[in-house]
């Protein structure tokens, strides 16, 4: 919170499926190319390295915070027709965004690399609204992020 990486959530209010839908489009539509954002993942369909805390050979181990870290291709848009796109259906209507993983490297002081960049498509629902996350710096490949920014992620899933 003090180096300001990830805002603190406001508090959760119920709304309707209308507000909820506008909120939805407004969030995908706020979404901006080259930022870090948050997906949120089940455990055992996790990505290599996706998120949440993992042992030093990268791999993810820790169930309770199954996320991932995600670079943002290019902007939000909605699906044209109804797909199947890696296994799971994505239904006309649906926002999805092209995106690039990160791996993390190590757990206990939250380093992850950029993934090759290779076309994968998620569905803006899995998204964390917490909006972007920026790392607390960068060397070279690797990525660090602050521990409060990781402790704000874990606490928003």
């Amino acid at each position: 919170m003090e180096l300001h990486h990830c805002p603190r959530l406001a508090p959760t209010r119920v709304i309707s499926t209308t507000e909820r839908t506008l909120s939805l489009a407004t969030f995908a539509q706020g979404l901006k190319t080259e930022k870090v954002a948050v997906m949120r993942m089940e455990p055992e369909k996790r990505r290599r390295g996706g998120g949440g805390d993992c042992d030093g050979s990268g791999h993810s181990w820790n169930d309770v915070e199954a996320f991932s870290l995600i670079l943002i291709e290019k902007k939000a848009e909605k699906a044209e027709k109804d797909v199947l796109y890696a296994g799971h259906p994505v239904k006309k209507g649906w926002w999805i965004v092209a995106v690039t993983f990160f791996e993390c490297i190590d757990q206990k002081r939250h380093v992850y690399i950029k993934l090759p960049p290779s076309p994968f498509y998620v569905v803006v629902t899995a998204l964390l609204r917490i909006g972007h996350v920026e790392f607390e710096r960068s060397s070279g490949d690797r990525h660090y992020m602050s521990a409060d920014t990781h402790a704000q992620i874990a606490a928003a899933m």
